[in-house]
Order: C-alpha cells, then structure tokens, then sequence
C-alpha cells in the first residue's frame, strides 16, 4: 500500500498525535491521507488546516471507519482506583 492509498487514523489529537502527523505529512512528496478523531478539536483543526491531507472525522467511530492502513490511540491513559 503506497502513500496514495494509505488512510491512517488517529484517535485522540494531542502531543503524540500531532507528532505523527507531522512526521508523516511534511518533508515528503505524496503525504498520505491522515482522518483524525474530534478530540482536541482545537489541535485536529490546527492539523487540518496545516496539511491539505488531514481530515476530522465526526467521531471515534468515523476514524476506524475510514482508515484502510493502520490507526492509532493517542490518549492520555486515565487513573483508576485500586479501591482499597
């Protein structure tokens, strides 16, 4: 799968995820299709409107829908309680 096909999709758009994008977006001839998750709105929108192949998707579910390549969970893990 080559750069034209590829879709990837990301979800949750903070440090990690911006960091992704740009790697896989600038400095390279054909910069792949990226579908970000909303979360963060502020950031995908940021990464949107800097990379002409980067979308956001409606919700979580839009980003698995439509990556054909790989995606991946950038999101901050939350604490859980041990109950004791």
């Amino acid at each position: 799968m080559d750069s034209q096909t590829a879709r990837y999709g990301v979800l949750g758009v903070g440090a990690l995820a911006t960091a992704i994008v740009t790697g896989l977006c600038e400095g390279v001839a054909e910069p792949p299709a990226v579908v970000l998750s909303p979360r963060n709105a502020r950031a995908a929108a940021a990464l949107a409107a800097r990379h002409a192949t980067v979308a956001v998707a409606t919700d979580n579910q839009a980003v698995l829908d439509g990556a054909t390549s790989w995606s991946s969970a950038c999101a901050t893990p939350t604490p859980t309680c041990s109950g004791s």
